[in-house]
């Protein structure tokens, strides 16, 4: 169940970051495309602390 987990915050970082590349270019709105990023990151930081637990 872990490693199923760990890859859907895998997918769902993946296409976050692809909407936060959409935003930085085609919105010319570069804050919120980084802070969708950081965002986007946090999916698989959390999947993995909460795999190891």
């Amino acid at each position: 169940m872990g490693f199923l987990l760990i890859g859907f915050s895998l997918y769902l970082s993946f296409h976050t970051i692809k909407y936060a590349r959409l935003v930085w270019k085609d919105e010319n709105n570069k804050f919120a495309g980084a802070v969708i990023v950081l965002m986007a990151m946090c999916f698989p930081v959390l999947s993995i602390m909460f795999y190891l637990k």
